[in-house]
């Protein structure tokens, strides 16, 4: 063997080392744990999951860890200003940007190295040239080692770049904050460092003007040539749109142009873990959904004998939990590799944004993110936008825009400008997706959304886009993009596919019937209800055409809920017929009621919707009054009314003094106009009744010579307890939180005593005064008493029953001797130094003995503290006032509903101090909430009266 050869092997042999050495930079522990954690947790998790798009969110993971890692093989290269110079001869560099470099004669040699192994160039006190061979390893080389390996590689064919990644030469340059990646033309190094790298140049020689028309300089800021050769192809069209640089000006370039990059790993982890937990939230919601609509009374209305409907239930129920247990896992995952990404991103210096180029690719991953936000209220999303804001992007007013149209609550300066689209790069797809989010697309030219379609590419994905998408495709590509459009929920896509299946297609309807297209179901059943005998004596929920109305109910489609309203309505409640009280505890009325209250729960809805506002007030008044409820709010919605039922209901409620004043008058008024529609022979009866009531009044008055009024008035102020209630609640000596921090007794609080309370209109602990001590009169019995433990080692003594706030289920829960057990392990709000806190309960013993039992009531709010627990009186309304938020607030979206209740209104009720001291004011949205009645009303009435306050001496 030559001593060449020999020579080559040897150094071939040292390059070619797969064991790392001291110095190799390849030692970070966080990303150690990250590889690990991706490739024996996430992925695995992944594979086994729901989860679609396993493969692309795979592939996202390890194309981070490859950016990663070229910053732990060699971290000189951390917040360095790096630019790129791409050319056929890497070596080049050496000599184009000589500029660049202090000593000549280190550099010199270098550049007449003939190779296309790409080097990266940073500064150094000391010369120094390292290989980086493909397992990561650097290895030291002097310059005549280097030359002689390249030379030799190419004589004996043999390809290096196989072999060496890339080399690493150390030197002393003129500006110490920069970093030089020589590329070849393949683009090796661009990919390998691209989070590095802020500019790129081009550089153009004599050999690579002639092939300049073949290459794409597109992804490139400048290009580099010589003054020469520029001025001989000053107007190649090629060229004119770009910035030229001279060798000579490379340092005034590197000095004002090129900046440290923003690497943006912790960007791209967001984006990844907003894209899963994205998929879980939307599968979590339309599983939610499917399984309300199922359980919902639009749905399950009379479907007794169907079984679809159940078989989808079971389905989605399984579906539910299992998206839930997932969601837990690989969100567990997710969050430990979250911590590691933060870590190495310190480690970077990521968090120091001053003066650092913001990459294209950055400002995708924070939009992905931002996309995929459904309000802009939370933590995680207003730190998106902050973020955005701190890179100083220049379209923050459209951003404002979108983000105030997404989250109605949020503020933000010229929310109400007008909107008008301006010139858009074919790179910033963020703006086409707001323009198209935003505008209405019927007014759009369509050259224009073309260009926002073409500009979104792989990022059109929502209902809108699609639809977008299809409105400018060709006709084979529409109808599939239209099914994509519905399956995200744009409704409009539905009314498409219907009018082409018309066109088209008319067999395929009832297949879109089937994909719950409502347009579809009413076209279905409206076919399906042709020709069958109407009745207006029974309505069969069951049956196929009622099936596709009630599909397309539970869409929210207006007609659907029209047709199965009037229906439910002909059949049921226009015989002017009102239930008794002691008629709505028998079985036979049990449907008409249920059928009542979702009658008014649906017209509150179309009323909501300003959907034919005036038939259904006449609808809603007419069962409310047949329902023999909320007779007042009957009136008022009856009072334009002048159908012969509506006029008859007015006419009864008048007669009885029913939600209006006693006026035999007026009753007979109405009932006259009733007489001149279908009501005569009923209104006829009636006015006959009310003559001789009349009569009798006038000869009554006439002989006692005393004053009658057309309505009598009794007093709220009686004490009406039943000696048989044992409703139960705290035991005497229970201690009760005050406003000032002490505790006293239950069986010493008084009204006028000052509590700690919790305000849920707020959201805030408050002081309240106490308006009853329900059940200080009771007398001692033997109870069934409970000992609740928690796990900060409070008791809570029970008798029989209270209601507790229940932190894991956000609500106020009823607990008794029967279900405790259900409640071992909930966590349970307490007060602790002025802060809500949770408590988990442990256990429950249960004993009799004989006591008595306390339920102070705080103003207003009517809950206090006991023994530091949240609690609430155990009634119905009470218990269920209103929804209860995650920030402890009460969801009073239904009184924005129905308003407020006046005193007037249930006066015969509640006394005026009554109404100011409780939530009375409250009460018709609360009933509509929870579909009670006033007989649940009467009922907590009752138990705020068992107090001495209220016995008349």
């Amino acid at each position: 063997m030559s001593s060449n050869s020999s020579r080559y092997m040897e150094i071939l042999a040292k390059v070619m080392r797969s064991e790392s050495g001291k110095n190799s930079g390849n030692e970070n522990a966080e990303y150690n744990e990250l590889n690990n954690l991706i490739y024996t947790r996430f992925n695995p998790q992944l594979e086994k999951s729901l989860y679609p798009f396993t493969s692309d969110l795979v592939q996202k993971c390890e194309k981070m860890l490859d950016d990663m890692k070229p910053f732990f093989v060699f971290p000189e290269l951390i917040n360095k200003k790096c630019f790129l110079v791409s050319s056929s001869v890497t070596a080049s560099v050496f000599s184009v940007c000589d500029d660049l470099f202090c000593y000549d004669e280190f550099i010199s040699p270098l550049a007449d190295i003939h190779s296309d192994i790409p080097f990266v160039i940073v500064n150094s006190e000391e010369d120094k040239i390292e290989a980086v061979n493909y397992a990561d390893i650097r290895i030291s080389l002097s310059q005549g080692e280097l030359e002689f390996l390249v030379n030799e590689s190419e004589n004996n064919k043999i390809a290096l770049n196989k072999i060496v990644q890339y080399v690493i030469v150390q030197t002393k340059l003129k500006d110490e904050k920069l970093c030089v990646v020589s590329d070849n033309l393949k683009g090796d190094a661009k990919n390998l460092f691209s989070r590095a790298i802020s500019k790129k140049l081009a550089y153009i020689d004599n050999e690579r003007i002639k092939f300049l028309e073949k290459k794409d300089l597109n992804d490139f800021s400048a290009i580099l040539m010589s003054g020469d050769l520029f001025d001989e192809n000053e107007n190649n069209s090629i060229i004119t749109p770009f910035e030229i640089i001279f060798p000579e000006h490379i340092c005034d370039y590197a000095a004002n142009e090129v900046k440290a990059s923003l690497y943006g790993f912790l960007d791209e982890f967001i984006s990844i873990k907003t894209q899963i937990n994205h998929y879980y939230e939307e599968q979590s919601l339309k599983t939610q959904e499917i399984l309300q609509n199922v359980k919902s009374d639009i749905v399950r209305l009379g479907d007794t004998g169907n079984t679809t409907l159940k078989t989808i239930k079971n389905n989605e129920a399984e579906r539910e939990k299992r998206i839930k247990k997932e969601a837990e896992e690989i969100g567990g995952s997710l969050n430990l590799m979250e911590e590691k990404v933060t870590a190495i991103c310190k480690d970077l210096d990521e968090n120091n944004l001053e003066g650092k180029f913001v990459s294209r690719t950055v400002l995708d991953f924070l939009f992905e993110s931002i996309f995929r936000c459904r309000k802009f209220t939370g933590v995680a999303e207003k730190k998106l936008l902050s973020r955005i804001s701190s890179f100083a992007y220049e379209n923050q007013d459209l951003l404002k825009k979108y983000v105030s149209d997404c989250t109605p609550e949020w503020t933000v300066e010229g929310k109400n400008n007008p909107f008008s689209p301006f010139v858009i790069k074919s790179t910033d797809w963020e703006i086409a997706k707001i323009f198209i989010y935003l505008l209405d697309l019927k007014t759009v030219p369509e050259k224009d959304l073309k260009k926002y379609v073409k500009i979104l590419g792989s990022h059109c994905e929502t209902g809108k886009e699609l639809f977008a998408k299809a409105t400018v495709s060709k006709e084979n590509e529409k109808y599939e993009l239209l099914k994509k459009s519905l399956e995200k929920g744009y409704s409009a896509a539905g009314t498409a596919l219907l009018e082409r299946c018309k066109k088209f297609d008319s067999e395929n309807i009832e297949t879109l019937a089937n994909s719950l297209v409502p347009e579809a179901c009413m076209e279905v059943a409206n076919k399906k209800k042709r020709g069958k005998k109407a009745t207006s004596e029974s309505v069969d929920f069951s049956s196929d055409e009622f099936t596709y109305y009630k599909i397309a109910a539970s869409a929210k489609h207006l007609p659907a809920i029209e047709i199965i309203v009037d229906s439910v309505f002909e059949a049921k409640f226009t015989s002017g017929f009102q239930l008794t009280e002691s008629q709505k505890e028998m079985e036979r009325y049990k449907e008409r009621l249920e059928l009542g209250h979702l009658l008014c729960d649906l017209c509150c809805y179309l009323i909501g919707k300003a959907y034919k506002v005036g038939h259904y007030n006449e609808i809603l008044g007419i069962v409310y009054f047949s329902l023999n409820e909320r007779h007042s709010d009957a009136m008022g919605l009856l009072a334009n009314s002048e159908s012969g039922l509506a006029c008859y209901c007015k006419g009864y409620m008048y007669e009885n003094g029913q939600g209006v004043s006693r006026s035999l008058t007026q009753a007979i008024k109405n009932y006259t106009k009733a007489m001149e529609t279908n009501f005569a022979e009923k209104a006829e009866r009636r006015i006959e009744s009310c003559k001789n009531k009349k009569l009798k009044e006038k000869i009554a008055r006439e002989k006692n010579n005393a004053y009658s009024s057309d309505r009598s008035y009794s007093s709220t102020r009686t004490y009406t307890s039943s000696e048989t209630v044992d409703d139960g609640c705290f035991a005497p000596d229970t201690k009760i939180l005050m406003a000032d921090g002490a505790c006293r007794f239950a069986k010493e609080i008084k009204a006028g005593d000052m509590v700690l309370s919790y305000d849920h209109y707020s959201g805030a602990l408050c002081s309240a005064e106490i308006v009853a001590n329900v059940h200080d009169c009771c007398i001692e019995k033997d109870y069934e008493v409970l000992a609740l433990r928690f796990e900060n080692d409070s008791v809570l003594e029970l008798v029989k029953s209270h209601a507790l706030f229940d932190m894991t289920a956000n609500s106020y829960v009823c607990l008794d001797a029967k279900n405790y057990s259900d409640y071992i392990g909930h966590s349970f709000a307490f007060v602790h130094r002025k802060n809500l806190v949770s408590s988990k309960l442990l256990d429950c013993k249960i004993e009799k003995r004989k006591t008595s039992f306390y339920m102070p009531i705080s103003k207003h709010h009517l809950n206090v503290f006991a023994e530091g627990v949240l609690t609430m009186p155990p009634t119905k309304i009470t218990v269920h006032l209103f929804d209860i938020g995650d920030d402890l607030k009460y969801d009073l979206s239904a009184v924005d509903k129905v308003g407020f209740t006046p005193y007037e209104e249930i006066s015969d009720y509640v006394g005026k101090d009554e109404y100011e001291d409780l939530p009375c004011k409250y009460l018709s949205a609360v009933l509509m909430n929870n579909k009670l009645t006033m007989e649940d009303f009467k009922y907590a009435i009752s138990l705020y009266r068992k107090q001495l306050k209220y016995i008349e001496k």
